[in-house]
Formats: structure tokens, sequence, C-alpha cells
């Protein structure tokens, strides 16, 4: 199991991006808001790994990005899977890299599985501003 996950922090310099998403992608927008808002707080704008499994499963997590760190706010703790079986983790953006890898591994009734995933970090971080 592999795939690609594509992470975007928006920044300050990113405004023209985000108006003209709004401008030509109605479905990006909330009807009725009438304009552009401001951008999100880097506390509001946070990467997140999500995974869905069997309700009750145990998850493990872990990221590292391409220049060679996890993130500091990673948090490093097995998370069980809720009655969706819906887990997630969420983190600071905490790289001058480009991308990096998550690695997941679900247990449960003595079973186990893993999987990874590369994802790209494009535009602003608060590392870059």
């Amino acid at each position: 199991m592999s795939g690609q996950v594509i992470m975007r922090v928006l920044g300050p310099k990113d405004q023209l991006i985000l108006e003209s998403l709004a401008r030509e992608n109605a479905a990006f927008d909330v009807d009725g808001r009438g304009a552009p808002q401001d951008v999100l707080e880097p506390a509001a704008a946070e990467p997140t790994l999500e995974a869905t499994t069997t309700p009750g499963a145990t998850w493990t997590a872990s990221v590292v990005y391409s220049a060679g760190r996890s993130p500091v706010s990673f948090p490093n703790v097995a998370e069980v899977a809720d009655a969706n079986g819906h887990v997630s983790w969420s983190w600071h953006e905490e790289t001058t890299g480009h991308g990096g890898t998550a690695d997941v591994t679900c247990s449960l009734n003595g079973q186990s599985m893993s999987a990874s995933a590369s994802f790209t970090v494009t535009g602003s971080s608060p590392d870059r501003w």
C-alpha cells in the first residue's frame, strides 16, 4: 500500500493564489462569503496525516522530511481508530526540505499492516518566510 500526498502550506506571499482560486473555482470558496479572506495563520494550516481502518485498531506513525529529520511537533504516540475507523496526527511544518515520507503501522487482534507514502511540500512555509 503506497501513495503520494501533496501538502502546501499557504503563507502571506500566496494571497494572489488564494484570490485566483476563489475567483476561478467556485467549489474552492464558501458560498455567500463574498470575497477572499486573509491567509490562514500557520497554526490553522497544519499538515495532517490521516488513515482509515477497522474501528478500535491501534496505529503508530512517523514522518521524516527530505532534509533528514522528523518534525519536533509530530505527536509520537499510538492512536486508536475511532468508531468510523479514522485516526489522524497533525503537526507544524518544520522543514526547509521539499517533501518526505510518512509511515504508518496498524495493529489489531495480533495482526499488523504497514504503509508508506511520500509527500511534497510546496510554496511558502514559516521556515521560508
